[in-house]
């Protein structure tokens, strides 16, 4: 398994994996927009890592955005938006993959200095996971949903 940053050449087989995303999240999936973004992405040269097995299939992703941070625009932050492993492989697979992108996203963001803000599902394997590799919870994230048509 290679970890890499996405090419033009992997939208179509991502609009799969985000597609498996949105169904394991349970938002809608609107694959004309999502291959919009993931175009103005790739070309505006947002990191987003794909983790891709020999048979060119895309078993996980990462994407972050760096910004400034909303109450002080001197202090830089990453903020992962995604980061997701296939629901097909194993429970064991999926968090050896996870930690594979997190440590990706971490190199990135420690050789230029800056925070990373992940999310997780609130399950205590991966909020321990993160205690232990030194994450501190800063706050809880909570959706009201709402209809989205579907």
């Amino acid at each position: 398994m290679k970890i890499r940053r996405i090419t033009q050449d992997d939208i179509p087989n991502m609009l799969i994996v985000l597609e498996d995303y949105c169904n394991e999240m349970g938002w809608p999936f609107l694959p004309a927009h999502i291959e919009e973004k993931l175009n103005l992405m790739e070309a505006g040269k947002v990191p987003i890592y794909i983790a891709v097995d020999d048979a060119k299939n895309i078993l996980g992703v990462a994407a972050m955005l760096v910004v400034p941070n909303i109450l002080n625009p001197d202090l830089l932050e990453a903020r992962e938006f995604i980061w997701h492993t296939s629901t097909k492989l194993s429970s064991y697979q999926r968090a050896k993959l996870m930690l594979q992108l997190l440590d990706v996203m971490e190199d990135r963001t420690g050789n230029i200095g800056v925070d990373l803000h992940v999310s997780v599902p609130p399950t205590k394997a991966l909020t321990d996971m993160l205690e232990r590799r030194g994450y501190k919870m800063k706050e809880f994230h909570y959706a009201r949903e709402v209809s989205h048509g579907n």
